[in-house]
């Protein structure tokens, strides 16, 4: 029979000096989140920062004798119907930008009685263009 070791408290503590010092490998998670979500901020500036496309707050719409006809914002001409293009839809039509308040808006075409308009602008304004043939 063999006799058992006599242990003691003091044996079975640790002794933090006899071993290896502990690292822990920091986790690259998040500086890999960051990163992505820099990555996208950025590629959403790059896409809204383009200056190619105006931003329009007026449009008219029109049927296709209203072609040509001019437009007029408080006494000053700014454009033409034009034909509504690739867009699908038959028609004339005008893209503009005024300013938020009150605004007269003027289409004219000879031959054609003229449509007048005033509008207080906040934010857009939709105007059909109807203009109907003078009368001789």
């Amino acid at each position: 029979m063999t006799a058992k070791p006599d242990l003691k408290t003091d044996d079975l503590a640790f002794d933090s000096s006899k071993a290896a010092p502990m690292t822990r490998k920091a986790s690259r998670a998040f500086r890999i989140w960051i990163a992505v979500v820099i990555c996208v901020l950025a590629a959403l500036w790059v896409e809204t920062s383009k200056t190619t496309h105006q931003t329009y707050n007026l449009f008219l719409s029109g049927d296709s004798q209203v072609l040509g006809a001019a437009v007029i914002v408080d006494g000053k001409l700014c454009g033409a119907m034009s034909g509504s293009g690739s867009s699908g839809l038959g028609g004339s039509i005008y893209y503009g930008r005024v300013s938020n308040g009150r605004h007269k808006i003027e289409v004219r075409k000879q031959g054609f009685t003229p449509l007048v308009k005033e509008i207080d602008m906040h934010g857009e304004d939709y105007i059909s263009v109807d203009l109907n043939p003078t009368k001789l």
